[in-house]
């Protein structure tokens, strides 16, 4: 970033999801010609240059939501920490292809190619749930777990919408990104996998986590695709945190006084 396509103001030291005292600013930039808004979050009272991570929440997500937690939590270790909301959102072309029923996934392409042609004639794009408690109704993400997840999100952040553009979903099940993996060394990757998640399958992830060379970690957890932001958030927030200190901190880090 650079002050030409950079605005913040000033940083207010405010309380927060973890209660930490930590100093929060909105910034916004440029990226692909396109506004990106975030919240940049430091330590309280620190000044000098820091060692500094940048995220981005899943699919339909908000930067108030659950990765602001992790972000509060990295920035009372010593970090500073950019939390923005993306543009777009890109995933496993496989991914689609478990997540959405058989017997459902030939209505959900014929209605893509539908939206595909409307938006070139200059209509409106057509729209999907994220969630549903009708396990009936076609949504991005079915089923209980998703939908009591997100339910408690657009009480975090009001500003989450419970709406996807079909877009979005013809472009969820066109990005391989697992093919990348091999070119990831020497930059150190971490892979966290929930053994019974039903969004991100941990076959793939772990398909995925074998083809990366070293550095690399794996940390295993049990729950679903929500429980690192629930119930495993003590040890994927301390196993990341941990990570980030070894190799990204310079000339030491007070990431664990």
């Amino acid at each position: 970033m650079n002050s030409n396509n950079t605005a913040a103001r000033a940083g207010n030291v405010v309380q927060n999801q973890n209660n930490f005292e930590i100093e929060q600013s909105n910034v916004e930039f440029l990226s692909c010609g396109k506004v990106l808004r975030g919240i940049l979050l430091t330590p309280a009272g620190k000044r000098e240059a820091l060692p500094t991570i940048v995220m981005a929440p899943g699919m339909s997500g908000v930067k108030e939501g659950s990765i602001m937690k992790y972000a509060e939590y990295f920035a009372s270790g010593g970090f500073a920490v950019l939390a923005y909301d993306n543009i777009n959102f890109g995933a496993s072309l496989k991914a689609f292809q478990r997540s959405a029923r058989r017997d459902a996934q030939a209505a959900a392409l014929r209605a893509q190619d539908e939206d595909r042609e409307q938006r070139f004639l200059g209509n409106a794009p057509r729209t999907l749930k994220v969630v549903s408690n009708d396990p009936t109704e076609p949504c991005a993400m079915p089923g209980s777990a998703a939908y009591e997840y997100f339910m408690e999100q657009q009480r975090i952040a009001p500003n989450w919408k419970n709406y996807l553009t079909l877009r979005s979903m013809d472009l969820y099940r066109s990005v391989e990104n697992s093919v990348f993996t091999p070119w990831i060394s020497p930059t150190p990757l971490m892979m966290i996998v929930a053994l019974e998640d039903d969004l991100a399958w941990p076959d793939l992830a772990l398909d995925a986590f074998n083809q990366a060379k070293e550095p690399k970690k794996l940390v295993l957890l049990p729950g679903d695709h929500f429980s690192p932001y629930t119930e495993e958030f003590v040890l994927t927030g301390n196993e990341a945190r941990d990570w980030f200190t070894r190799h990204l901190a310079v000339r030491g880090s007070v990431a664990l006084n």
